[in-house]
């Protein structure tokens, strides 16, 4: 009997996480810009640029979605496997003389609570405005091949 109903809870998790019961937290750091980013073409109106942020993301149809206001649906954006995000920005501070504000290189990474590694860490140097874009995979538990996307990006 215990071992049926262990079975079933097991079951139960696994069937859960199956309809995209997954997440991850992206972590921005854009001292001295202000952003504008983007997943899988959505844009995440939650980031302002300016400073360190962190936003939690969701799988489209993640069953919090169900509990959530609808003008912060745009957090449930990330699909299982393929995703691109893309971050515009354009420089709005002179520089910590000017105006009292460093502008320091642009960081944005991501960690899973199904990883044990971030599952991207991206950096661009110091640059006046742009954009980059690059894709990223994410799924309900890290991948056994999984490394960590790394990306130095100098501005053109």
């Amino acid at each position: 009997m215990r071992i049926a109903i262990l079975t079933a809870l097991v079951v139960g998790v696994i069937e859960a996480q199956a309809v995209g019961d997954f997440r991850g937290v992206v972590e921005l750091t854009s001292y001295g810009y202000t952003v504008q980013v983007y997943v899988n073409g959505n844009r995440i109106p939650l980031f302002k640029g300016g400073l360190s942020e962190n936003v939690q993301l969701f799988s489209m149809d993640h069953p919090q979605k169900a509990k959530t206001a609808p003008q912060f649906y745009s957090v449930y954006c990330l699909k299982p496997g393929q995703n691109t995000i893309r971050v515009e920005y354009r420089q709005v501070a002179a520089g910590a003389a000017g105006a009292g504000v460093a502008v320091l290189p642009i960081s944005l990474s991501m960690n899973s609570p199904g990883y044990s590694s971030s599952v991207f860490d991206f950096r661009l140097k110091k640059a006046d405005s742009g954009r980059f874009e690059t894709d990223f995979e994410i799924y309900d538990t890290m991948p056994a091949t999984h490394t960590t996307q790394r990306v130095v990006r100098s501005p053109k």
